[in-house]
């Protein structure tokens, strides 16, 4: 009897990770199509510096903004051999005021609103007839173990000290991992 291990934070992080840097639908390009519908440039909301996931946080920081991803819990599946795991993940880009080129307290704080849109855009990017699809409708490329359902529960803007120097725009979400076998 071979027994397989489990690791679905690690996958999801890693699915989720791979998702977001993808060029043709990840962050950069909900962020792309944020500016265009709201008539902003780059100044106002920077493309993504970095994405990193949990096992890579000693790149953090090296461009910005920076992008992470931290699962926050894992669960068992369901019901007995489903090969289906909740894991609840939280994605925060850390926007620093020397990337938000439009100025000022309210710009940057902007900059953190537009970054959660854009989280939210990208994380339930659905494809025209489709109903509910998200990330990709469940194709997440190569990662090992795919993403089959992603809920994007909460979205906010937290600011780092009073200076406000840097704000970090934050998506918790529940996605359901399929155990690669």
């Amino acid at each position: 009897m071979t027994v397989v291990a489990v690791y679905p934070s690690a996958r999801a992080t890693a699915a989720l990770a791979e998702y977001l840097a993808h060029a043709d639908h990840g962050l950069a390009a909900a962020c792309a199509a944020l500016r265009t519908a709201l008539g902003v440039t780059t100044d106002a909301l920077p493309d993504p510096g970095e994405i990193i996931d949990w096992r890579e946080s000693r790149l953090r920081g090296q461009s910005f903004p920076s992008v992470e991803i931290l699962p926050m819990s894992a669960g068992q599946d369901r019901e007995a051999n489903q090969r289906l795991y909740p894991v609840r993940l939280q994605v925060s880009a850390a926007i620093p005021s020397h990337v938000v080129r439009a100025g000022g307290v309210d710009a940057l704080i902007a900059a953190g609103w537009y970054y959660v849109d854009a989280l939210y855009a990208c994380l339930q990017n659905r494809a025209r007839g489709e109903q509910g699809a998200t990330l990709a409708n469940g194709g997440t490329y190569g990662a090992a173990g795919r993403i089959v359902r992603a809920i994007v529960d909460e979205g906010r803007v937290l600011i780092d000290d009073e200076q406000i120097q840097r704000v970090y725009a934050t998506v918790t979400m529940t996605v359901t991992v399929a155990e690669e076998y």
